[in-house]
């Protein structure tokens, strides 16, 4: 996900203030079981003199003695634990502790981001992109049919159908493939999307939200700025790779060459790592055909199963109500 260079340093701070407050809390730990228990205190000085020894009788031919060393070692801590459960301390009570084991805290496993890092970048992510906030008045609990009759109902129903087929398909683990929501303003599109989003994200999976104007935008400004190399990399990674990606109200975007060649980049490499996107517009077929190009125009008739809403403007009810 895309983040300026503030926001990474304020996530790469909380590791730091994560470790910080671990070794403190280990640092105490460690004075009350020395000043508790003098015995385990002893004992811990015994194995750097322990190891000493096995130095010294290694450098003197005694091959077995790094086994030897191990064995000693293992007693130490053996002997240790007992004194801990004979004092009323767990057994792992000096063990180091971290809010992820996996990274210990530093936010990378291996060179490659941790998972709680890349959990952290999507939750700032979301934040940003308002998706907890719509999901609050766009989920499928407050869903009403009573704003749709006659064909504009069957349509409805039609676009629910699939919202469903795609989430039976998330949870069973199989593609789930891509939804295309077409129609007029306030026709139901971006709660169906909203909605669809969120029980994705409820059932595990990682899911982007983006208006098309932010999405566009972020792309903008990670591509055309100084130093953002890495952050480009970074969101163009997550925007291929994250299970669902939603593009809200495509069209709303100022239209340029830009924009069409990220969109159909972004549409193609989905579409071939079998990653489900989720787009709704209000563009009727030929203004996208004229506005992003043939290509694209095909990839959107070829790759998305086509959801048309169509009705009076439910915003406009709700607030007339």
């Amino acid at each position: 996900m895309a983040l300026n260079n503030a926001q990474y340093d304020e996530i790469m701070l909380s590791y730091a203030r994560s470790r910080s407050a671990h070794r403190r809390e280990a640092e105490r730990r460690e004075e009350e079981v020395y000043e508790r228990i003098p015995a385990y205190a002893a004992l811990e000085q015994r194995i750097p003199e322990i190891a000493a020894e096995a130095g010294r009788a290694y450098l003197g031919g005694d091959k077995s003695a790094k086994e030897q060393l191990d064995t000693r070692i293992r007693e130490v801590r053996k002997e240790q634990a007992a004194l801990l459960s004979a004092n009323g301390f767990p057994e792992d009570y000096l063990t180091p502790q971290n809010d992820c084991p996996l990274c210990m805290d530093t936010g990378y496993t291996n060179g490659a981001r941790c998972e709680c890092l890349k959990q952290k970048i999507r939750d700032l992510m979301y934040e940003q992109s308002h998706l907890r906030t719509l999901s609050q008045e766009n989920n499928f609990s407050l869903m009403r049919e009573d704003y749709y009759t006659g064909e504009d109902l069957r349509r409805f129903h039609g676009a629910l159908t699939q919202c469903n087929r795609l989430l039976d398909s998330f949870r069973s683990g199989q593609p789930a493939g891509s939804l295309l929501f077409f129609g007029p303003v306030g026709s139901g599109k971006s709660f169906l999307s909203v909605a669809t989003a969120t029980e994705v994200l409820n059932a595990g999976y990682s899911v982007l939200y983006f208006s098309s104007v932010t999405l566009f935008s972020h792309l903008s400004d990670v591509t055309f700025g100084q130093g953002m190399q890495e952050l480009r990399r970074h969101l163009e990674n997550d925007l291929t790779e994250c299970d669902l990606l939603v593009i809200d109200d495509l069209g709303t975007e100022l239209p340029n060459a830009f924009v069409s060649t990220q969109l159909f980049h972004l549409i193609n490499e989905r579409h071939l790592a079998r990653r489900s996107t989720v787009i709704s517009t209000n563009l009727e077929f030929d203004e996208l055909r004229n506005r992003y190009s043939d290509r694209i125009f095909s990839r959107l008739m070829h790759d998305f199963t086509l959801c048309e809403l169509t009705g009076r403007d439910i915003r406009l009810a709700k607030a007339t109500a």
